[in-house]
């Protein structure tokens, strides 16, 4: 922040297509992002938090959109945060700059869960994720960020079900095993519900 002051127009377009850079490898990188947030998360602090797949806040953290406090627009993490939070929520906390709490950050949808525990909270999310398929995971990802429609659809689902992880997992649900993954490691633990 402090060295844009003093460079151009051009110099700063560069600056932040960097930053929109860094953001855009956070979104798409193709396995889960998970944000883990204490303290203070403002402007790109805030912006990294919705770039994550799954963010988690301790009930101390502090939000804010604090860019018009400076003025200056969130315009790098707008796309980010406004596929979290919407417009709504976006028009007021945008406009405003206003520090909100780690409550209102999980009911606007910024963060996914707020946790007293927040490591515990973490390593929890980390153990569902290494309970996935390493490749549906990835897919699942894919799915809510493409979000194809109609017959593509069908045509992912029968992709992953005639994958050679697909068909591992399917067996292993059925014979009530753990999945295993080529190089040994296991995934997909069966759980009787």
């Amino acid at each position: 922040m402090r060295a844009s002051t003093g460079l151009s127009l051009e110099e700063n377009v560069a600056d932040a297509n960097a930053m929109r850079t860094m953001f855009e490898a956070i979104d798409s990188c193709p396995a889960p992002v998970v944000a883990r947030v204490q303290g203070h998360a403002l402007g790109g602090g805030a912006g990294l938090v919705a770039a994550a797949d799954i963010a988690i806040a301790e009930p101390k953290a502090v939000f804010a959109f604090s860019e018009v406090k400076l003025g200056i627009i969130p315009a790098v993490i707008s796309p980010f945060t406004l596929a979290k939070i919407g417009p709504g929520a976006a028009r007021r906390y945008f406009v405003t700059g206003e520090r909100f709490d780690a409550a209102t950050a999980l009911r606007i949808g910024l963060i996914s869960e707020v946790a007293e525990d927040l490591d515990g909270a973490v390593e929890h999310v980390l153990d569902e994720l290494r309970s996935a398929g390493p490749r549906a995971a990835r897919w699942a990802k894919r799915l809510v960020r493409e979000r194809p429609v109609g017959a593509e659809t069908a045509r992912w689902i029968a992709e992953r079900r005639t994958s050679d992880e697909g068909q591992e997992g399917l067996r292993a649900f059925l014979e009530k095993r753990p999945a295993s993954q080529p190089n040994g490691t296991t995934w997909g633990v069966f759980r009787e519900t």
